[in-house]
């Protein structure tokens, strides 16, 4: 045989050899599929858990202001469940969406909730005076803060 005909034979060779298989591509889609079957629910947890202590954070602030009240008053205003916050202490302001915030006191207590909608649904935090903090009903937390 001649030169040509296996120069032929060798470039057929190679330009059929130069992209992916079928089984190899099913393969890689494969294993995206299953990375991705594990990384989404752990993103999912995380960004729970995020706005769980965003909102955490939100009542630590409005605790700041509370007993600022007390410092120069001497006694915790007087809260109910209808006062608007955002009002009372201009300084706070809530960041998270996903919980609404109010507060129940008296001159010597005081109790500051937040309750949640959307994917938090049951959850109610809580924080007291005597820096009791508590977690109900949450999907992150099992009875206490985050």
């Amino acid at each position: 045989m001649d030169s040509h005909f296996y120069t032929r034979v060798y470039e057929r060779k190679n330009s059929s050899a130069a992209g992916f298989t079928l089984i190899e591509l099913m393969i890689a889609v494969a294993i995206t599929a299953i990375l991705a079957a594990i990384a989404i629910p752990s993103y999912n947890n995380f960004i729970l858990r995020s706005k769980m202590r965003s909102a955490q954070a939100d009542l630590v602030a409005l605790t700041v202001n509370v007993e600022n009240d007390y410092q120069r008053l001497l006694s915790y205003p007087v809260l109910d469940a209808d006062d608007d916050l955002a009002t009372r202490y201009t300084g706070w302001n809530a960041s998270s969406d996903d919980f609404t915030y109010h507060a129940e006191s008296t001159a010597a207590t005081y109790e500051l909730v937040a309750t949640g909608h959307n994917s938090f649904d049951g959850c109610i935090l809580k924080i007291t005076n005597e820096n009791l903090r508590t977690a109900e009903g949450c999907p992150q937390g099992n009875g206490g803060w985050l």
